[in-house]
């Protein structure tokens, strides 16, 4: 989504990742993850080599956001970071979670994911870390309960005060959670409804105010159908 996320109007999720040899060879939104936990100059003073491979520029930002984390908590403690400093925490448990998923550590990036989902602000639960373990579940071929989670969320979406419609990204990603969860628990009529719901609130974003959104929305959706289509004759033919 990096190139979409310069485009105008922006929106709060929007990040201008440096186009440098560093940033360019990680996930755009590991990158933003990572960047938005801290503050330019902080940023600046870091040193990033060009040299290293793509997992070990993971490894690097790990490491970095590992120190930070025990600098934030050791400045509060005997209290926790994540009652003080909710902000805080959250960003930098989502940007650790998005380097353990892009070095493949699976496990650990669950483990982070349902510990936000747990630990949400005022005492609440994490929606948002809810959505990005529904997306989890489903890859790792837990459909039920990725249904489940997706089914959750999705109102939550849809009634944001930020998002607040059918056809913001956020929205459309649950949507496509919900077409492939049920589709791979053989529900083909259901998830054909759902495809049909998510093509018609891409429709409807061309003129709305995620409209640049559309293009992609569109093929990533129609890029699903045609894998969920070929993972449908493999299967009957068993």
């Amino acid at each position: 989504m990096s190139d979409t996320a310069r485009q105008a109007p922006k929106f709060p999720w929007d990040y201008d990742v440096p186009a440098t040899a560093f940033w360019n060879s990680l996930d755009y939104r590991t990158a933003r993850a990572f960047l938005s936990c801290y503050t330019e100059p902080e940023i600046a003073r870091m040193d990033l080599d060009d040299s290293l491979t793509p997992d070990e520029r993971l490894k690097h930002l790990r490491s970095i956001l590992n120190y930070t984390f025990e600098a934030k908590t050791n400045e509060v403690t005997p209290a926790s970071l994540c009652d003080v400093d909710h902000a805080s925490w959250s960003s930098l448990k989502m940007a650790l979670g998005a380097v353990e998923h892009d070095l493949g550590n699976a496990d650990a990036y669950e483990a982070i994911t349902r510990e936000m989902y747990d630990k949400g602000a005022n005492g609440g639960k994490d929606m948002s870390a809810l959505h990005r373990l529904s997306g989890l579940l489903e890859q790792s071929g837990r459909y039920a309960e990725a249904e489940a989670a997706a089914r959750e969320v999705l109102p939550w979406l849809q009634g944001h005060a930020l998002l607040g419609c059918a056809e913001s990204p956020q929205a459309l990603g649950c949507m496509r959670v919900l077409v492939s969860s049920t589709w791979k628990q053989k529900r083909y009529v259901e998830a054909e409804k759902w495809i049909t719901k998510c093509r018609s609130a891409i429709e409807k974003m061309r003129t709305g105010r995620f409209a640049k959104y559309h293009d992609e929305e569109k093929e990533q959706l129609e890029s699903d159908v045609e894998a969920l289509r070929q993972w449908r004759s493999q299967h009957e033919a068993l």
